[in-house]
């Protein structure tokens, strides 16, 4: 066990501009398309003039919540401090969503405002053409600038000369306010708004840093140590872990707008990046593919991969092509609702195996409880993970049901993962939740059976997760079709396929049924659909 820590008591932005101040003259970050880039000086200067701007222009309110849809672009992180540093609230899009989805978050978020990149504008417009009264909109163009009639310029807000003085009359928040609203499935149901404070985000940065987890102590302080910024920054573990936990770090985020194996490829020889943090289909094409070499990786130090479970024999390949000396290849462990993380491996203690999700962070408690008697179990047997932390949610935005059905009246959050205790180290085993995982984005089957059910020749329907050599897994539906209805397996897949993002899509396929199995509480039995793959 790490030993308990002390956190500091100050808000998020607070937290942020004291190392930005430390770092002022080093370059924090830069895109790999256009190569700008930002010294720390210039975030916290166009972070505060942002803050500023929300305010004198836009005039939001205390606890008002922003929506970001933005691809890995530097001003992430000057957007997302800002809005938090004006007392809002940003709640994070993905920004390949499709106008429904869009549109489905800015009502359940309560947004009041949208910052969106010029590429997404066109999907946001028709997301925002469909609410009961329009939203402000600000447009980023990093390319050249000009953006659509009607809408405000980021450039307009982050101006080095913006007078500051509304920044000194805001009301002191509290450090348990919420700053971040990123959306998550829990264990069951539709995404839900996932409420984050300034005291989660803070702890967790602190609990990540201060067990030096993720430290590579022979390179010293003045080696340049650059980071891929090719994690989604929408989704908490990307925000919180790789930009903002880079950040406190002195580091270089090198962000990557949209993916390509290709871009991936030229970074990493371009870069030469110092760890690495992944996703388990990265471990797989950066271990398979024969344009990666030894030398593009010669001072990787550590790649940590997070999301979902990750094969050893991946593993395995990739260690192949890593010749660091002191390099450690590790699975963390955490979830939205845990800002994110929970365990991972540190470098104080020695038992190590990749297999394992590892360690309890510092201040971080965990029971493996029994789902049919609710008694923990004993070291080497199964239980379901509930955790205990600082880092642990304020609760679901709107959601009391939900909230009281996650966190137990004593703080423990219910992960709804199987695991057991192996020689002082954790293990994923199984889920009892429903989520599913694409690539380490999470689907809800609820919200595909949703769609599917409002299709007039589809009676019933449920939506599983099956194995998928890549992606891990793959949405499968089991349909039951009105009666003499001539659908097709092919018009299912379409249907879904025109109203949501590509990962949510049929790709593990579509097989129709009698009757959906349900308990007779008239729960799916999802298992049992699973063992029809």
């Amino acid at each position: 066990m790490l030993p308990s820590i002390d956190f500091p008591q100050v808000t998020l932005p607070e937290y942020m501009y004291k190392y930005y101040d430390l770092w002022s003259d080093r370059i924090g970050l830069q895109c790999c398309d256009t190569d700008r880039q930002y010294t720390y000086n210039e975030l916290a200067v166009r972070t505060k003039a942002f803050a500023a701007n929300l305010k004198n222009k836009i005039d939001l309110q205390d606890g008002d919540a922003v929506c970001t849809i933005l691809g890995n672009i530097p001003e992430y992180s000057i957007i997302s401090l800002g809005i938090i540093h004006a007392n809002c609230v940003c709640t994070t899009c993905n920004p390949v969503y499709t106008s429904e989805e869009i549109y489905k978050q800015l009502i359940n978020s309560d947004a009041k405002c949208i910052v969106v990149s010029n590429d997404v504008y066109d999907r946001v417009k028709v997301a925002v053409d469909k609410l009961p009264k329009p939203l402000p909109i600000i447009v980023i163009n990093p390319q050249n600038g000009s953006v659509p009639k009607g809408v405000h310029n980021y450039e307009d807000f982050v101006n080095p000369n913006t007078n500051l003085d509304v920044l000194s009359k805001l009301k002191k928040p509290s450090l348990d306010d919420t700053i971040f609203r990123p959306y998550s499935s829990g264990t069951t149901g539709l995404p839900k708004g996932v409420d984050l404070t300034h005291r989660n985000l803070v702890c967790n940065l602190e609990q990540q840093t201060s067990s030096k987890m993720l430290v590579i102590p022979s390179l010293g302080e003045d080696y340049p140590l650059v980071v891929p910024g090719i994690l989604p920054f929408f989704h908490i573990y990307g925000l919180s872990v790789l930009l903002y936990g880079k950040l406190i770090l002195g580091q270089k985020v090198v962000a990557m707008p949209t993916f390509t194996i290709n871009k991936f490829v030229d970074m990493l020889k371009k870069h030469q990046p110092h760890s690495l943090h992944v996703v388990p289909p990265l471990v797989f094409l950066m271990s398979l593919n024969p344009n990666i070499t030894k030398e593009d990786l010669k001072n990787v130090g550590i790649v940590l991969s997070g999301a979902a479970p990750v094969g050893l024999s991946d593993f395995d390949n990739l260690k192949k092509k890593l010749s660091f000396k002191e390099c450690c290849i590790m699975q963390g462990y955490g979830l939205t609702e845990t800002s994110p993380v929970a365990l991972g491996f540190h470098r104080k203690l020695k038992n190590y195996n990749p297999g394992s999700i590892g360690h309890l962070l510092p201040n971080t408690e965990m029971r493996l409880v029994d789902p049919s008697t609710g008694k923990d179990v004993d070291d080497g047997q199964l239980g379901e993970l509930w955790l205990r932390g600082p880092q642990v949610m304020k609760g679901y935005y709107k959601n009391e049901k939900a909230t009281k059905e996650s966190i137990t009246e004593d703080g423990f959050f219910k992960t709804g993962d199987i695991a057991c205790v192996e020689d002082g180290l954790v293990y994923i085993k199984d889920r009892i939740k429903e989520l599913i995982k694409v690539k380490g984005f999470q689907v809800a089957p609820a919200e595909l059976e949703q769609i599917l059910r409002s299709h007039p020749d589809i009676v019933d329907c449920a939506v599983v997760g099956v194995p998928h050599e890549f992606f891990g897994e793959s949405p499968k539906a089991f349909v039951v079709k009105r009666e003499n209805s001539k659908i097709s397996a092919d018009d299912v897949a379409d249907f879904l396929a025109k109203q949501v993002v590509e990962y949510k899509r049929l790709s593990g396929g579509v097989e129709f049924l009698n009757a959906i199995p349900k308990s007779a509480a008239g729960k799916i039995l999802r298992r049992e659909l699973r063992s029809q793959k």
